[in-house]
């Protein structure tokens, strides 16, 4: 199974995309990365990512 489609799967059978849905805030990314990646300590680096592609679609506006 190709990465894509795994990550796919597993995005799904976590109901990330509900969470998704609640809107373009730090809560939500973190809601998102503690069902995604729970055992990291990624969550700082997950909404800087954020940030720079908030900030991407706003400026390609």
């Amino acid at each position: 199974m190709s990465y894509g489609i795994f990550s796919l799967k597993h995005s799904l059978l976590k109901k990330v995309h509900t969470l998704a849905k609640k809107g373009a805030t730090h809560e939500v990314v973190n809601s998102i990365t503690a069902k995604v990646n729970y055992a990291t300590k990624s969550y700082s680096n997950r909404r800087e990512a954020f940030d720079r592609t908030v900030k991407i679609f706003k400026d390609d506006q």
